[in-house]
C-alpha cells in the first residue's frame, strides 16, 4: 500500500493520545516487545540445522550428478560433479551420497564460520533496531476497531516527508513466505556453487514483511538504530524501547472517531490548540445506511 501523501496515522485510545500529546513523543521498540508472534526478533532461530544443510546438500550435490544436463558453475565442486558425470563415477544415487557426505561435511564444517558470524550480525542488529508502527489511512475499519477503542479513540497525524524523527517511512509488505535470516537455499548456493551470499545486506527488509492475511491493516512502519551508549550491552531485552520527541512540524492532525465521546473531543480540542500551532482537527463519520466512513475537517470545538 503505498504512502503517497507522507502522512503516517497513528490510531490510539482516550487515554494513551492524550499522553501521546502531553509528552510530544511516540514509543519505539525493539520488535520483540511488539504484541505479533510473527516479529522477526533477536531470539529469531535459524530454519534449519546442520544437518539438515549437509543432508540437503548431498541431495542437491547427487541430482546435479544424475541429471539430464550437465550443471553449470564455476566452482571446484561443479567442476569435479561435471568430471564425474563425463566418466561415470558412480553407478546409482546410494553409492554417490556415499561418497558425497565426507566431502560434504567438510563443507559443511567450513560454513559453519560464516553462518555464526551471520547469527551474530543479526542479534546485534535487532538489540539496535527500534520500531514504530502506523497506519496509511485514516478511514481503516481494523485500526479503528483494534487499534482505537471500536472507533472511540483518536488518530494522531504526522508528516513523515522531510523529517529527521521518521526517516523513510515504508510500506509493509504482506507476503505468504515468511522472511528467515537465510535461506537455506541461500547457503547451499554458497557451498555448492560458491555463491557469495551476504545476509546481513537484506536484513532491514526483513522488518516490513507480514503475513498476507493481514494487508487490510494497511501498515506503516519507521525504524530507526539506536547505537551501544543509548542500548547498553547489559540492559535487559524489556528496557528496550525509546520516547522519541517529535519535532515541531511532525505531527500536522488530530481525528476523532465517529463513536469518540463529546466530552473527550472537547477536552482534546482544548489540549491541541492550548498546546500546538497549526495543527488540524478532523471528525470521521459513519455514512448513514453503510459501512463506510467519511473525514472531515472541523474548525469549530465539538458541542
Amino acid at each position: 500500500m503505498a504512502n503517497t501523501s507522507g502522512v503516517l496515522f497513528k490510531y490510539c485510545p482516550i487515554e494513551e493520545a492524550k499522553a501521546l500529546l502531553e509528552g510530544r513523543s511516540l514509543r519505539w521498540r525493539a520488535s520483540h516487545l511488539i504484541d505479533n508472534p510473527f516479529e522477526m526478533t533477536i531470539s529469531t532461530p535459524l530454519r534449519f540445522n546442520q544437518e539438515q544443510l549437509l543432508n540437503s546438500a548431498i541431495k542437491t550435490a547427487t541430482n546435479f550428478i544424475f541429471t539430464k544436463e550437465a550443471p553449470k558453475g564455476g566452482s571446484p565442486l561443479m567442476a569435479a560433479i561435471r568430471r564425474w558425470r563425463d566418466e561415470e563415477r558412480f553407478g546409482s544415487p546410494e553409492e554417490a551420497e556415499g561418497v558425497l557426505r565426507d566431502l560434504m561435511m567438510q563443507m559443511i564444517e567450513q560454513r559453519k564460520e560464516a553462518l555464526d558470524k551471520t547469527m551474530a550480525e543479526w542479534k546485534l542488529l535487532a538489540r539496535r533496531v527500534r520500531v514504530c508502527d502506523f497506519t496509511a489511512k485514516g478511514d481503516n475499519f481494523y485500526a479503528w476497531s483494534q487499534l482505537a477503542e471500536e472507533h472511540r479513540g483518536v488518530i494522531l497525524r504526522f508528516q513523515s516527508d522531510g523529517s529527521e524523527m521518521f526517516g523513510k517511512a515504508e510500506p509493509i509488505h504482506y507476503s505468504d513466505l515468511r522472511p528467515e535470516i537465510t535461506p537455506l537455499k541461500d547457503q547451499l548456493a554458497a557451498i555448492l556453487n560458491g555463491d557469495k551470499v551476504e545476509p546481513k545486506l537484506q536484513f532491514l527488509d526483513k522488518y516490513y514483511i507480514k503475513p498476507t492475511a493481514l494487508k487490510f491493516q494497511q501498515g506503516i512502519r519507521c525504524l530507526f538504530q539506536q547505537n551501544d551508549k543509548e542500548t547498553p550491552i547489559d540492559d535487559a531485552p524489556a528496557n528496550w524501547f525509546i520516547d522519541r520527541e517529535w519535532g515541531e512540524d511532525d505531527l500536522t492532525g488530530v481525528q476523532f472517531g465517529f463513536a469518540t465521546p463529546l466530552a473527550e473531543k472537547q477536552s482534546i480540542w482544548d489540549q491541541v490548540k492550548q498546546n500546538f500551532t497549526g495543527v488540524k482537527l478532523f471528525e470521521t463519520k459513519l455514512l448513514p445506511g453503510k459501512f463506510e466512513l467519511e473525514v472531515e475537517r472541523i474548525t469549530e470545538k465539538p458541542a
